[in-house]
């Protein structure tokens, strides 16, 4: 069992163009409630400090927006800040830390083309900080926006915290329209009109990127005045892009300070510091005021304050939906708190109500395009593919020409239906619209499943160039390499994932030591996994599959029953129980087992398997006629496959009806003649029939088509029964060079030596047997007959009384002669069973 990672994508999370972030005029609601610079202590104090001095603002005559020093040569000063800020035909002034304007020429201004960045530049013989930039992978670490939302007039400076999402997360989590603009940082952060082009800050004070905004939307509310929705993360261009673009700004690399280290992880005591200084919230005053409410739920949900924020929702959906007479606007209005009602449920991993909600928010709005795609995100994760790849056909009705994260998720949802070459053709579409490590990935484990190996490779080596930390990827190379039995490398590929604690990589190297026999190896692989995610049900099913190999059923069905604990709706761990059940001899959680197997309804070929077994398991308990109608299932469920008939005629055969075994197996060799176990099963019927030249033409055939162990038994039995000795000899022998230790072929050559008159070539071949400590009645009766025969009665006359405590049966000639033993053989019998201490071991026995 592999442990692939088809990477979730989150998707966009507003339908909604941002537009210019200069700050609209009017009333903006919910009022935050921020503590002052001065109140600041701690890891805030020391951040927000160094934001104080480096952060500018931009004013414009429609509004403002915020910028950050970064760089000084002379006495000409260099801002970075947001391109829509300052990209509008208007009078801008910048105003610096002091309070000191500085009307902003327009050929000051370099918009850097492709992303929403942009330089402007003043001259001052005032002294000003410039800032330190940092370029590093942020991962999900705890980040700073500092610039002058419009809340206040003048606008007031503010420091907001939150966290940010992995580089990698950023591509999926914008639009598409916002990733043409280099948009790769979002963040949980709030970020008002008027903080565009404000630095994004580590916990140093570094500049790690710049504020572009947030998804929100300007809405009118019934005075006319503008109020500021807040609709998912805030958005930002990673640092990283602006240094690409260093030579087309006119800023020399000696004028700024950069610096790559990262910033060391905040402790608990300093996370605790920046969340009760950073987030005061007030609830909205007025219950029926819906935007006010939405925006609350929202800053709620950035919070992680999952079930505060439902209930701020729950407020604006319900004064929404009383609305007498709703307009256009207000059904908009309602889709949205629907949406991001359904966004936070999301992320509580509810996602059957998400997608209610999202229906919903279609439902008001069925051009909301984000809601549309997260409705088809949630029945992907629902494994209800067949509806979201109709989702996500309709969204490129609505985007024709669709967008590299549309590709990606359509193909996810192809791949995960099997259709692996459709998927391709989308993971081709969207690395041909932006080279990203996941779309690579995902294209590698379709190649994976098509065994097309070598371009899955070069798929995951692109992943690890473009992320060299990509785990997934070394681990979905790894089990690459592994399927083609390529171990050392697939090994070292697992060995390098879980250096960086992926979990999925120790399930993978356990499945390797398994499948190498290495199973204390193994063992531990599962118990780490086990110990890192004592949740994964995949690591508790295959720890199970070891115990199982070692035979220690017990531990293999309490891992089976823990992982379907875990996850009970997959079949596949029902099936591995009700294996290890009928090892167990628990024929009745075997039928128990597969019965849930059928009602999960998996693929037919696992369904077919579970009528199969559980046929079996009835017919170890007798019940024929259940076990008949299971048989007769897989019959009509796969009529043109031999399994069905194979099944049935076991039963057939187990309950005496010969005639009908060599019926159903007839059919099972006209389907598929090449499997010569078919022709051993007919053959033991036509034996049970005393038919034995169609038994022995039978095991002939079973022979030709591969030397097997039970074809030679079947045809040297009936040659010994018909006292063709020689015959029977030369298939003991072809036995015995395929098994050397085959107890019952050795016992029979005795049988055949002691009628022959080789009485002492008998007695070698027995006595290695007995010495074995074997349990075979007939071989100790067979030695203690040639024993006291010999001359050793008291040994003879102990070894016989040892193989009738074993078995009676073999004191009555009748069955002596129907197990081969041969006239001579019986009348040296008779002579040690009317030995008086034999006579009187019967009679006690009786």
């Amino acid at each position: 069992m592999k442990y692939y990672r088809y990477l979730p994508l989150l998707l966009t999370l507003s339908s909604l163009s941002l537009g210019t972030d200069l700050a609209a005029q009017g009333e903006i609601s919910p009022p935050l409630i921020i503590a002052q610079s001065a109140s600041y202590q701690g890891i805030v104090k020391q951040v927000d400090d160094i934001a104080q001095q480096i952060t500018v603002r931009i004013d414009g005559t429609s509004g403002n927006g915020s910028g950050v020093i970064i760089a000084k040569n002379g006495q000409t000063y260099y801002v970075l800040t947001a391109a829509h800020v300052v990209s509008n035909p208007d009078t801008y002034q910048i105003i610096t830390p002091d309070g000191q304007k500085y009307p902003l020429n327009k050929a000051n201004i370099t918009i850097l083309e492709g992303t929403d960045l942009a330089v402007i530049s003043f001259n001052s013989k005032q002294t000003y900080t410039a800032a330190k930039l940092a370029n590093y992978d942020l991962k999900r670490s705890w980040i700073f926006v500092s610039g002058f939302p419009a809340t206040n007039k003048p606008p007031q400076r503010r420091l907001t915290g939150g966290k940010n999402r992995t580089i990698q997360e950023s591509d999926f989590q914008v639009k598409d329209i916002y990733s043409v603009q280099g948009q790769g940082l979002v963040y949980t952060n709030v970020s008002q009109g008027g903080m565009s082009g404000g630095p994004v800050l580590d916990r140093n004070g570094r500049v790690v990127g710049i504020n572009t905004g947030a998804e929100n939307e300007l809405v009118f509310e019934k005075n006319q005045n503008y109020v500021e929705l807040n609709l998912g993360f805030s958005l930002g261009v990673p640092i990283a892009t602006f240094i690409k673009l260093l030579n087309k700004t006119g800023i020399q690399p000696q004028w700024i300070t950069l610096e790559t280290s990262s910033a060391a992880a905040l402790t608990e005591t300093e996370v605790n510091s920046i969340r009760n200084q950073l987030f005061n919230l007030y609830v909205p005053i007025k219950k029926e005021d819906a935007l006010a409410w939405i925006n609350y739920g929202n800053q709620l949900f950035r919070l992680e304050e999952f079930e505060k924020a439902i209930t701020a929702f729950d407020q604006a959906i319900t004064v929404l939906k009383s609305t007498p007479n709703p307009s256009s606007q207000t059904k908009q209005d309602l889709a949205k708190a629907y949406y991001a009602k359904g966004l936070t449920l999301w992320f509580t991993r509810d996602l059957s109500q998400s997608a209610q909600e999202f229906i919903h928010a279609i439902q008001q709005d069925d051009q909301f395009y984000s809601a549309w795609r997260w409705l088809g995100y949630d029945l992907f994760l629902m494994r209800n593919y067949t509806d979201a790849l109709k989702v996500y056909n309709k969204l490129f009705e609505m985007n024709p020409k669709g967008d590299f994260v549309l590709y990606t998720e359509r193909g996810s949802v192809l791949a995960y239906s099997g259709h692996y070459q459709e998927a391709i053709a989308d993971y081709n579409k969207a690395i041909e619209l932006k080279p990203h490590p996941w779309a690579y990935n995902k294209r590698g484990l379709a190649y994976s499943e098509l065994e097309e190996y070598q371009k899955a490779i070069a798929d995951f080596n692109k992943t690890i160039e473009l992320e060299p930390d990509a785990d997934y990827a070394y681990n979905n190379r790894g089990n690459v390499y592994k399927d083609l039995k390529d171990y050392d490398k697939a090994l070292a590929d697992y060995n390098k994932a879980i250096s960086y604690n992926y979990v999925g990589a120790y399930n993978n190297r356990g499945n390797l030591y398994l499948d190498l026999k290495e199973y204390q190896k193994a063992l531990a692989d599962f118990n780490k996994g086990i110990e890192i995610d004592s949740e994964n049900s995949l690591l508790y099913g295959n720890r199970g599959r070891v115990y199982s190999e070692l035979k220690d059923y017990k531990k293999a069905f309490d891992d089976y029953s823990k992982a379907i604990e875990i996850n009970p709706n997959q079949s596949f761990y029902y099936t591995l129980r009700a294996r290890v059940s009928q090892d167990l001899k628990d024929y009745n959680t075997v039928i128990k087992d597969y019965t849930k197997v059928i009602e999960l309804k998996p693929e037919q070929e696992k369904i077919v398997e579970a009528y199969a077994n559980r046929a079996g398991a009835y017919q170890n308990l007798k019940e024929f006629q259940k076990a008949l109608d299971d048989a007769n299932k897989v019959i009509e469920l796969v009529p043109d496959q031999f399994y069905g008939y194979v099944v049935r005629g076991g039963i057939y055969a187990e309950s005496g009806d010969y005639q009908k075994t060599v019926d159903d197996y007839t059919k099972s060799i006209e389907i598929y003649p090449k499997w010569f176990v078919l022709y051993n099963r007919r053959g033991q019927a036509y034996f049970n029939l005393k038919q034995y030249q169609n038994a022995l033409a039978d095991y002939t055939k079973s022979v030709e088509i591969e030397p097997n162990i039970d074809g030679y038994f079947g045809r040297a039995i009936i040659y010994h029964k018909q006292g063709n000795y020689e015959a029977a000899v030369q298939d003991y022998k072809q036995i015995l060079n395929l098994d050397q230790n085959n107890l019952a072929t050795w016992n029979n050559l005795g049988l055949i030596l002691y009628e022959t008159g080789d009485i002492a070539n008998a007695i070698k071949p027995w006595t290695v047997i007995v010495e074995s400590k074997a349990p075979i009645a007939e071989t100790q009766l067979a030695l203690a007959v040639a024993l006291y025969n010999q001359g050793e009665q008291e040994k003879g006359l102990a070894l016989a009384e040892n193989a009738l405590t074993l078995d009676r049966r073999y004191s009555d000639v009748k069955y002596l002669q129907e197990n081969l033993w041969g006239q001579k053989l019986i009348a040296d019998t008779q002579k040690l069973l009317k030995h008086p201490r034999i006579q009187a071991f019967l009679s006690q026995k009786k």
